[in-house]
């Protein structure tokens, strides 16, 4: 079974591997790659990291509704007003 998750950029992907080796053991804190649906790295981080910096903010096992979840999130004001900060920046 795969486990898709909704980035708060509105990026979909997989957790492609979950380490638990000794290391993340002993830090009790495993840590997770996680890839674009197209097989490509998305990212490295961890379980806590994701707790803390809200950088996953949705995860299933069922992609259609991660994209039903994303088409809604992508109309509301808050990623608007984010999408339209970060085309602003990117300028100067």
């Amino acid at each position: 079974m795969k486990l898709y998750v909704l980035t708060k950029d509105l990026d979909i992907g997989y957790i492609a591997h979950l380490c638990t080796c000794d290391e993340c053991s002993k830090r009790r804190d495993a840590e997770l790659t996680i890839n674009y649906l197209d097989g490509l790295f998305m990212s490295q981080t961890t379980i806590k990291d994701i707790l803390s910096k809200n950088d996953v903010i949705a995860i299933s096992n069922n992609l259609d509704e991660l994209k039903e979840m994303k088409l809604t999130m992508q109309f509301s004001d808050g990623y608007l007003c984010r999408y339209l900060e970060a085309e602003l920046l990117k300028n100067d």
